[in-house]
Formats: C-alpha cells, sequence, structure tokens
C-alpha cells in the first residue's frame, strides 16, 4: 500500500511535467499549441490526482503493513498509463521522447506483480513502440533502420528494468518480511522479560548515577513504598523518596567505588534507618553496567531488593525441614530398640515383686509410652506415598473420639460436672454428605486438639467446647476452649515445628495437625474469640463436602449428640 501511494504521487508529478514541459516548448521553441497534447496531458494529471486522492482515503481500510495493494488498482494505472502514453506519442510524435515515460508502468508491474506480469507489460510497451515506429516510417519515410532499432534498444532496457527492478522488489520483500517477524519476536521476547519481571518476589530496580529511577517492577515499588506516599511510576527520583534515603546513600556509594559485595549489604528504609523499631531492612545486590543508548558510557545499576524477613522465613524453613529429615531417621532408627526396652521392662515388671523395684518398672514404662508417641508423631509427618481414602461419615467418628478421649481423660459422666461438650448438627437433608479423611488422623487430630484444650482451660463445666456444623460445601470442626487468649506475638507461630510455650513440650501437637488436615485438602486456623466470649480460643477446621453412599452402618444415627 506504501509502494501504491508513491507511485501514485509520482504520476502526478509526471503529468505536471509533461504540462510544463508543453508550455516550455511553447515558450520558446514556438512549436504552437497541440490541443489534444494539452488535453491528454491534463486529463492525465486529473485522473492522477484523483487517484492519490482516492488511495489516501481509502488507505485506512487496508492495513498500511499490506505487501501490495488490491489488483484492480494497480491493473487498471497500468493500463491508463500505457493508453495515455500511446496516444500521447502517437500526437507529439517521437521528438519529445515520449518514449522514456513508459518506464513508469513498468516500474510500477515490476514493484507491485509478479516477474510474469512485468514481463508482460515490458513486452507491451516495446510492441508499443515498434508500432509507432512503424507508423511513422510509413508516414514521414524516416529511415527504418534507425526507428526500429531505437524502439528496440528501448524495450531492451525495459525488459532488463522490470527483471532487477523485480528481484530487487522481491529481495526486499523477504526482507521486510523477516524483520516483521524478527520485530514481532523482539516485543514477544521483551513483553515476556517484563511480565517475569514483574511476577518475581524478588525487587528489582534499574538506577542511573543522578539517582534517576528508570525502571522497576511492583515489588521494588513496594518495598520501598509509604502507606500513606505511594511512589510514582518510573521514572522518578531516588533520594526525593523519604523511604529510601538509606537506599540511596548506599547505592551512591556503590557507583562511586565500583563494586559490591557479592552476598549483598543489608539497607535499613523508613524509621529503621534513623533508629525507629518502625521500618524494615532490606538485602540490597547491585551490578553494574553501561548505557550504550544515548548517554553512551552512563553506568547504570541493577538493583535487587528482598526484604529481609523474608530472607531469614526461608533460611528457618530450610532449616526446619533440614531437621524434620534428620529428626524422621532418628525416629525410625529409636523405633526398634523403644520396642524391645518396652518389651524387656514388662517381662521385668512380671518379675519383681510388689515395692519400689515395680513402681521403678512402672516409671520405665510410662516414659516409654512418652517416647513411643513421641517418635509416631515424628513419624507421622514423615512424607510418604498418599493411599486412596474413602469417605467417612464425619460426625460419627467425631462423636467416637471424643467419648474415647473423655474416658482415656477419666472426664466425670455428670453432663453438669463435665468440662467437654459436644454438639454436632443433625441437619436430615445433609445426612449422607461426607468428607475424605483416614479415620486414624482424623483421630490423632481431634485427640491433639482436646490434649491442648484440655492443657489450657480451667476444666470447668463447659470449658471445652466441640462443634460440627454443615455449611454450604463444606463441613467445620470448632475445637474452642475457655483458656486465656494467645498473646498476638505468640499466634504466628502456633502451627510451626518445635515451637512451644511449655518447657516440656515438644511442639508437634499443631504441626501435625496441620499437616495431616493439608494432606486431605482440609484447612486448620486459629481464631480469637470475640471479646465477651467465654470460650476466648478457637481452633477452627474446614473441610469440602462430597455426596458420598455410606454403608447402613456407617449412615446410621449416632448414639447421641452431646456429652
Amino acid at each position: 500500500m506504501h509502494l501504491f501511494g508513491i507511485f501514485a504521487l509520482a504520476r502526478v508529478l509526471l503529468g505536471l511535467l509533461l504540462l510544463l514541459v508543453e508550455v516550455l516548448l511553447e515558450l520558446y521553441a514556438h512549436t504552437g499549441i497541440s490541443i489534444l497534447a494539452w488535453g491528454l496531458c491534463s486529463a492525465y494529471v486529473a485522473a492522477a490526482v484523483g487517484l492519490l486522492r482516492w488511495q489516501r482515503r481509502t488507505s485506512t481500510t487496508y492495513p498500511h503493513t499490506a505487501p501490495i495493494p488490491p489488483k484492480h488498482w494497480w491493473l487498471w494505472t497500468v493500463g491508463v498509463d500505457l493508453l495515455a502514453f500511446t496516444f500521447l506519442l502517437q500526437v507529439v510524435g517521437t521528438g519529445q521522447n515520449i518514449a522514456a515515460m513508459f518506464a513508469m508502468p513498468v516500474l510500477m508491474a515490476a514493484m507491485l506483480a509478479r516477474r510474469r506480469t512485468a514481463m508482460a507489460v515490458a513486452a507491451a510497451v516495446t510492441l508499443i513502440l515498434l508500432g509507432s515506429a512503424w507508423i511513422e516510417w510509413m508516414h514521414s519515410g524516416g529511415v527504418a533502420a534507425v526507428l526500429f532499432t531505437q524502439a528496440g534498444v528501448t524495450g531492451s532496457g525495459l525488459f532488463l528494468v522490470a527483471m532487477l527492478t523485480g528481484d530487487l522488489a522481491s529481495r526486499l520483500a523477504r526482507q521486510e518480511q523477516a524483520t516483521r517477524s524478527s520485530i514481532g519476536l523482539a516485543r514477544q521476547q521483551v513483553a515476556l522479560n517484563r511480565l517475569m519481571i514483574d511476577e518475581i518476589p524478588e525487587g528489582v530496580m534499574v538506577i542511573d548515577q543522578q539517582g534517576l529511577v528508570r525502571a522497576g517492577n511492583p515489588a521494588a515499588l513496594g518495598l520501598l513504598a509509604d502507606k500513606d506516599n505511594p511512589l510514582p511510576s518510573p521514572p522518578f527520583l531516588l533520594p526525593r523518596i523519604a523511604e529510601a534515603r538509606g537506599l540511596w546513600q548506599a547505592v551512591e556509594d556503590g557507583f562511586r567505588s565500583g563494586v559490591w559485595p557479592s552476598s549483598g549489604r543489608d539497607v535499613a528504609l523508613g524509621q529503621a534507618a534513623i533508629g525507629s523499631a518502625e521500618g524494615r531492612t532490606v538485602r540490597v545486590r547491585m551490578r553494574m553496567t553501561r548505557d550504550h543508548g544515548m548517554e553512551a558510557g552512563q553506568v547504570l545499576g541493577v538493583v535487587f531488593l528482598e526484604d529481609l524477613r523474608a530472607i531469614q522465613a526461608r533460611v528457618r524453613q530450610e532449616r526446619l525441614a533440614a531437621m524434620g529429615r534428620v529428626s524422621t531417621g532418628i525416629a525410625h532408627e529409636i523405633r526398634n530398640p523403644l520396642a524391645a526396652i518396652a518389651q524387656a521392662n514388662a517381662l521385668l515388671h512380671e518379675d519383681v515383686p510388689p515395692g519400689p523395684q515395680q513402681r521403678l518398672t512402672q516409671i520405665v514404662s510410662d516414659n516409654v509410652e512418652r517416647l513411643r508417641r513421641t517418635v509416631d508423631d515424628i513419624m507421622e509427618v514423615a512424607p510418604g506415598r498418599m493411599q486412596a481414602v474413602m469417605p467417612i461419615d464425619l460426625r460419627t467418628q467425631v462423636q467416637s473420639a471424643c467419648l474415647e478421649w473423655s474416658r482415656i481423660h477419666a472426664l466425670p459422666d455428670d453432663i453438669d460436672l463435665n468440662p467437654l461438650s459436644v454438639e454436632i448438627g443433625m441437619d436430615r437433608s445433609v445426612h449422607e454428605w461426607a468428607v475424605r479423611f483416614d479415620p486414624d488422623h482424623l483421630h490423632r487430630v481431634l485427640v491433639n486438639l482436646l490434649d491442648n484444650a484440655l492443657r489450657h482451660s480451667t476444666r470447668r463445666r463447659g470449658a471445652i467446647a466441640v462443634t460440627l456444623d454443615w455449611l454450604p460445601g463444606k463441613a467445620e470442626l470448632c475445637v474452642a476452649n475457655d483458656g486465656l487468649p494467645v498473646e498476638p506475638e505468640v499466634e504466628p507461630y502456633l502451627f510451626e515445628p518445635f515451637f512451644s510455650t511449655r518447657s516440656r513440650g515438644m511442639g508437634l501437637g499443631l504441626y501435625i495437625c496441620r499437616e495431616l488436615c493439608e494432606r486431605y485438602g482440609a484447612t486448620i486456623e486459629y481464631r480469637a474469640a470475640e471479646p465477651g466470649a467465654r470460650r476466648h480460643n478457637q481452633f477452627l477446621i474446614t473441610w469440602p463436602c462430597e455426596p458420598a453412599l455410606l454403608s447402613a452402618n456407617e449412615s446410621a444415627e449416632p448414639p447421641s449428640p452431646r456429652l
């Protein structure tokens, strides 16, 4: 489309040039005014101007990246040129060298059409020139050899022009297509790189020596932003950001010295930079490079920012994972000797008479049982292949676990004295809804929560409440106690392994509960009760429910919904 517009403009200029030539011939050569020649030149200029306006008005209909316009545009244009120049050649004769203008349609055909079409146009022009030479020879009786030789040489030159121009146009078209493809791939790569940089959790910024932030991803801007004063979009001056003055001082020192520690440098942001407890510290890594653009030689710094708390949390998780693997191996090695000790102690307990020695064997038995529970807890959360689990009746499992736990802890049967209260929903519309969970694992989760609740409760009537209810698409189990509320600084670490507020605690109970719940698609969380509520601490487990056809025994009514 662009080439066609250039040819349309060239045709207008060529028509104006023909009119100018006629005017000059009349003024200086006194050849006399040829009405027919003036009419042909004026008509050609009018047609060229009309085509140019039409092309510009309708160019928005076609993408300007299209290689050629529709065929009928250039085909009719070439036909009009051939007719106009042929008539003009017959009117003015060969004295004004009209044959040179036939190069216009030949070039247009060579640039906008295939080679065969361009050669056909060149052949047509050659025939026109030979025919014109024959007519002139018949009427004026000139030298035939000169006329036909001149027409043949001109036609041969047009053939050569068509061939060379067609080859150049084909090569340019291939290069243009390759360039478009390369530009498209480059834009796609730039967009992909931008997306990757924007999505990575580490902050990335590009800063020059004047402190101008030329680019930055959302993570970096989020670390530097103040909740009251959000950062502007890059580019902006880093020294003007109050939260980042400490960062700019460190970056400025890096530019001045030209080196940066490979492990990074810890820089305080915000109020932490002036010694306040507020603010945060970031780990900064910087790499310097040269700007080869408009400001050649300008040193740029690519700054990587990461919150120090996130780094410490990641290191802590890696250490916990390593400790977990070591603990699992140790627990596996302890299990067999522990069983041998338990068996030998049981045999010894049978042989010793009642008295102090039997009490010693009982102490050994109690501590062996304690160690066995600890080993079982560690092995329970060890990574392994999960087996297929069938749906279970959650109501029956919860009630049976609560009854067994109540008997083990010798809780009174009298409801008025029992610290445990169990309430299970009895909605008949969801009677056959179930959850996927291993019964033994569910029992372990519930026992851990009940032990924790009993340990921190007042043990008065209703001090511990177990509530099971169904909501649309999910089941909720809540274990609450009336102990003191969990302190805010302790709450984030409740489900962390090896974290315990007791001197003799391992800190694995709640961690095991979370690991087992996540294994079966359930979630567990801690919620502080509303002010004024009797039971301050609530541990809530949520299961996604699914309709399941339970057996007759599983779907039977539980013995009692309350304890």
